[in-house]
């Protein structure tokens, strides 16, 4: 099961497909969505798209990326990212939280799923997260990395944040703690999916590294709940750099558009041919 060109008529199999990182307030882009959609044909129904985070930090481009990609997805399911609760400078009188919370309303008037649903034999479990300097058995419990990354500048968690310090942890724990009611086994095959990375071993190679970047990339709390699960394939995004990794019964799957900036760099091996990723089949017995 790799990346298509284009997606699968209409048949028996439900086929479940994946992006991250589409980035699409960058007006390249959208432009690639907008041409992606455009030359893909319409789903039937048990044609399911995973969105894994990082759409834009406009809700407007969020709802509109959303939108378009119904058109030939009509059933998809998403998790927020890091970029969807940075906060901009028009958005004053309410928090990371909230903004969150007005995200998940979005899709609710859409139409899209950010809880699990069973489709056709298959359940798909979003799980929200965050990312913790705890990711990294190299942090010292030195908090000065964060002048290096704009989350620590654009992201405001008031009530969260006065506990940082003495529980860097809380922060992923509030959005971990919003997927106990799925945390759970499951009678069906399991595909899972954040935005941040639930292992360390999906992290870019180590001489390549920015060396604070593993402080702002995952949270072993959503391998925890992965493995609680019984999931078969999880999806995420976050990192931009594309891989497929198994490790113990667990497919990791990340297929991010990223950055156009990005396209030619040694590690994305972008070639301009960018789809949705198919990362499971299933046919109900």
């Amino acid at each position: 099961m790799g990346n298509k060109a284009s997606v699968d008529e209409t048949d028996s199999m439900t086929r479940v497909y994946c992006v991250s990182d589409l980035h699409s307030d960058e007006e390249d882009n959208m432009e690639l969505l907008e041409k992606l959609v455009a030359k893909t044909p319409k789903h039937p129904d048990i044609n399911v798209l995973i969105v894994a985070g990082d759409i834009s930090g406009d809700c407007k481009v969020i709802e509109e990326t959303l939108l378009l990609l119904l058109q030939v997805f009509p059933t998809i399911f998403y998790c927020p990212g890091n970029n969807e609760l940075r906060m901009h400078k028009k958005e004053k009188g309410f928090d990371s939280i909230e903004k969150f919370e007005k995200v998940m309303k979005i899709c609710e008037k859409i139409g899209v799923h950010v809880t699990a649903k069973k489709i056709n034999g298959v359940w798909i479990v979003p799980l929200f997260s965050w990312y913790t300097p705890t990711f990294s058995d190299d942090w010292d419990g030195d908090f000065s990395y964060q002048r290096g990354w704009l989350d620590f500048r654009r992201c405001r968690f008031p009530t969260l944040s006065e506990k940082y310090t003495e529980d860097p942890d809380v922060i992923a724990n509030y959005f971990l703690n919003l997927n106990k009611d799925h945390v759970h086994a499951y009678d069906e095959p399991v595909i899972t999916f954040s935005h941040f990375l639930p292992r360390k071993e999906l992290l870019p190679p180590f001489q390549f590294l920015k060396p604070t970047l593993p402080f702002v990339t995952g949270c072993k709390g959503i391998e925890k709940q992965i493995r609680e699960i019984g999931s078969i394939v999880h999806v995420y995004g976050h990192t931009h750099v594309n891989n497929e990794f198994e490790k113990n019964g667990v497919r990791y799957v990340q297929n991010a558009l990223g950055h156009p900036r990005e396209r030619k760099a040694w590690w994305r091996s972008f070639d301009g041919s960018y789809t949705f990723k198919l990362v499971y089949t299933h046919k109900e017995k």
